[in-house]
């Protein structure tokens, strides 16, 4: 049987990005991302950026708050010309512009539920509890 999410308050999840890191992304429902569409439509159409840029640029800012290597949180986890790249907003609208791996990752994961539904979950058991 097919299950729905909709979750009343807003999620967030740590989700694993590769071997050794997870970023901290916040679940989009259909509502955010029409916003989203709609703001980066604006933001194109008042700048020389792509519409596709300009929404990964507003998608990042909304849904992406931070990444951690998964077994040593001091360490971003993330490294750029051999060097730790931390988080930051300046290093988060980078990788949304430049990296595709990145941004298909943010894209695909912010609106999948399935790792939040597990957030939830373990937030109703806090409560039953």
């Amino acid at each position: 049987m097919a299950s729905i999410d909709v979750f009343n308050e807003e999620q967030e999840k740590h989700v694993q990005f590769d071997s050794d890191t997870e970023v901290l992304l916040s679940y989009l429902d259909k509502s955010d991302v029409g916003e989203i569409r709609k703001k980066a439509k604006k933001l194109a159409s008042k700048s020389s950026m792509e519409y596709d840029a300009a929404f990964n640029f507003l998608l990042g800012k909304r849904a992406v708050k931070g990444w951690r290597k998964i077994n040593d949180h001091k360490h971003p986890g993330l490294m750029f010309n051999k060097k730790p790249f931390p988080f930051n907003e300046e290093n988060r609208d980078f990788l949304m512009r430049k990296s595709i791996d990145f941004a298909s990752f943010v894209n695909s994961n912010t609106v999948d539920p399935e790792p939040f539904r597990e957030e939830e979950e373990a937030k109703e058991e806090t409560k039953n509890v």
